[in-house]
């Protein structure tokens, strides 16, 4: 006999204090106010066990943050921390909430208070799911949108970053929705393959940037406002390490002879991260109304694993600055081998798939392996697996990056190699689940 599945959803504004602004004053890292509020969004599942995924709308959630959060939540709603996914949606349009001993001590007390207000809004929103438990329905759809783009092209003076036409990305929007069981809805997942960049870097004409959730910020405000009060349109990120927006505020030209410049659009900014935006709640709402039902049956059970992959140098004496932009004749600088979680969740039979920073092409190779079946791939979601001091940053790139010195590949502590044996134990998990 199949097990009924209970679902709860809740959201919560994180509200920096405006007097926080203006933060990291003379830094190129200057904030001047606050576009649009981020939010924290979590859902609450319960077949048999109980399971809360959340996710953030902040730049990073680093080791500690994580931690608290997952530890506030747990003591919140009963919880244990590996039944808790919790995610940052990496919205760098977002201050970086760094605290160092060499910071000024205002910039790292701002820092404190700011990461107070995450850990406050993401325990509220816990509370609010795990309060609104219910019996629910699921279903499950995938669109697609063309608002993204591989970021990684050729100039002549080696790989760097812009939109590239003909490299893979990877369009596809997919969808769980969470209806009450009287079929009204309550709350939906999603996710889509792009950096939340669109207004990264970007300077207002009060000399500042403004905090913004980005592109998934304006897409689930579109959904939330569409489907009515009390509405979670939750963000999970997806394979984002080599997909850009197509059209951001703040990009670089690249002219003839190898020449490049930048242009800022400044405010007329917001108009492209408004119409992207809505471009893709426009496909998560469609792919949610084409759902088609999930078979609900059986536990929510949970798989993960940890492996090693080749490391490499990113940073340091003799290593090139990935941010400095191209180079020629880019070598590899081997290091200690790096492990890399991965882990998923079957619910009924869809399978969330959490894995680390891999590219299009490489999400492709598991999607094509597993076409029939319900999956939602993402990244950058802290679940069951323990964090590892081995653990490695950054990106797993296919090893043609690693031939061209593509920005990905230079920006990275996996060496050559890493993805394609990644493909491979993320695949061997995932079918522990089938």
């Amino acid at each position: 006999m199949e097990k009924a599945i209970y679902a709860g959803a809740g959201k919560c504004d994180i509200l920096f204090a405006a007097e926080e602004f203006p933060f990291r004053e003379g830094r190129n890292d200057y904030w001047t106010g606050i576009h649009d509020v981020l939010k924290a969004r979590a859902v609450m599942l319960r077949a048999g066990d109980s399971l809360l995924i959340e996710s953030v709308e902040t730049v990073i959630l680093d080791r500690e943050m994580t931690a608290e959060i997952k530890s506030r939540i747990s003591q919140a709603v009963g919880l244990p921390p590996e039944r808790i996914f919790l995610a940052a949606t990496h919205t760098v349009s977002a201050p970086h909430l760094i605290i160092r001993d060499h910071n000024p001590k205002d910039e790292n007390e701002r820092s404190a208070r700011m990461r107070e207000a995450i850990y406050e809004a993401a325990v509220n929103a816990a509370r609010a799911a795990a309060a609104d438990l219910q019996p629910a329905k699921l279903g499950f759809a995938v669109g697609s949108c063309g608002v993204n783009a591989n970021r990684n092209i050729p100039t002549k003076n080696g790989w760097w970053k812009g939109v590239a036409e003909t490299l893979p990305s990877d369009h596809d929007v997919p969808v769980l929705r969470i209806d009450r069981a009287n079929g009204e809805p309550l709350a939906l997942l999603y996710s889509f393959s792009v950096e939340l960049a669109v207004m990264d870097g970007s300077v207002m004409s009060d000399g500042g940037r403004h905090v913004t959730a980005d592109l998934s910020g304006a897409a689930s405000a579109f959904v939330e406002e569409q489907l009515g009060e009390g509405f979670t349109a939750l963000f999970l990120p997806g394979l984002s390490t080599d997909q850009t927006p197509r059209l951001r505020a703040l990009r670089t030209v690249q002219g003839r002879n190898g020449e490049t410049w930048t242009e800022d659009l400044h405010e007329e900014g917001w108009l492209l991260l408004r119409l992207q935006g809505e471009q893709l709640g426009e496909q998560v709402l469609l792919a949610s109304e084409c759902a088609e039902p999930v078979r609900t049956g059986g536990e929510l059970r949970i798989a993960a694993r940890s492996d090693f992959y080749p490391g490499q140098r990113f940073r340091g004496p003799g290593i090139p600055n990935p941010m400095d932009g191209p180079i020629l004749n880019w070598q590899s600088t081997p290091d200690e081998d790096k492990t890399a979680p991965v882990e998923a969740v079957k619910i009924g039979d869809v399978i969330l798939a959490c894995v680390a920073g891999i590219g299009a092409e490489s999400g492709l190779a598991i999607k094509e392996e597993l076409k029939n079946e319900k999956l939602m791939l993402v990244s950058g979601v802290s679940g069951s697996a323990p964090k590892r001091k081995t653990d490695g940053e950054k990106y797993m790139m296919p090893a043609w990056h690693y031939d061209k010195g593509t920005f990905c590949a230079r920006n990275s502590g996996f060496g050559r190699g890493a993805a394609e044996q990644y493909v491979k134990h993320a695949l061997a998990l995932i079918r522990t689940l089938l």
